[in-house]
């Protein structure tokens, strides 16, 4: 996207990383949108749209005062998007088949923070 967002992809097309490149002082305070129904699904872009190599687009990050997520939307979602789970942290945001967004979880897990407490409050052997 640009140059500013970029998708690494396996041979298939199968998108396995994702690189934001503007950096956190541009983003703007908002609200999380949540994802309780996403559905955990994979990502993979159409040769179509491999092919293009660079698209332009609007590219608007939303988060807390904490930094501890990023709301990327590329252009506008109309209409009612979905969310797909790409992993614990990150969910696509789609209108039809058309990627409109992207929300990360920058922050540490809940799970994760509970693992670091619990492994600092162990006596050393």
């Amino acid at each position: 996207m640009d140059g500013r967002l970029i998708f690494d992809m396996d041979g298939d097309g199968l998108v396995v990383n994702i690189d934001l490149l503007i950096p956190r002082r541009r983003w703007k305070i908002g609200g999380w949108p949540g994802h309780s129904n996403a559905q955990k699904a994979d990502m993979l872009l159409a040769p179509e749209t491999i092919a293009v190599k660079s698209h332009s687009m609007p590219i608007s990050i939303l988060t807390d005062e904490d930094r501890s997520y990023a709301v990327i939307r590329l252009g506008r979602c109309a209409g009612s998007p979905r969310s797909i789970e790409l992993s614990e942290r990150c969910y696509a945001v789609l209108e039809g088949n058309r990627l409109c967004g992207l929300d990360v979880i920058l922050a540490p897990l809940a799970t994760e923070r509970t693992k670091r407490r619990t492994s600092a409050a162990l006596p050393r052997l």
